[in-house]
């Protein structure tokens, strides 16, 4: 079990400071009239959280493999869909791995994402999707 608290505040408008575990976020809605962003929205943290969570287990997986993780970046894209009055997210993910991998390794590193990235899990537990794709570079 994890448990997890954020604490927000609305400054202005559509500002929100949050914080969380000490650290603090600037949230905005980028399309506030004539006004300069002060932050990401809520969807786009939501891609940030997924990209941080998939890169975080790709370095634990390395990590118990004694491989050297410098290499691993991420892009994720998020199309976030209004169907029928329920808002769902597909996702592409792609990792890029700056490694020699077999197919086997992998495949051992997109199933270990899979299982561990509970931002991901949580993510498709329902209609939403998140296509992860893995770039190896040697």
């Amino acid at each position: 079990m994890f448990t997890s608290e954020v604490n927000a505040t609305n400054q202005k408008q559509y500002v929100v400071e949050a914080t969380a575990d000490d650290f603090s976020y600037t949230l905005d809605f980028p399309d506030r009239a004539g006004e300069a962003a002060a932050g990401a929205s809520p969807t786009t943290m939501l891609l940030v959280a997924l990209a941080g969570c998939h890169l975080m287990t790709a370095a634990s997986y390395f990590e118990r493999q004694q491989w050297d993780n410098e290499g691993l970046s991420i892009q994720v894209r998020g199309t976030f869909n209004d169907v029928a009055g329920e808002w769902q997210v597909d996702t592409q993910v792609t990792l890029t791995v700056k490694a020699t991998l077999t197919e086997e390794q992998k495949q051992g590193l997109y199933d270990y994402i899979k299982r561990y990235c509970r931002v991901g899990s949580i993510l498709e537990n329902g209609k939403n999707t998140v296509d992860l794709t893995i770039t190896v570079e040697a």
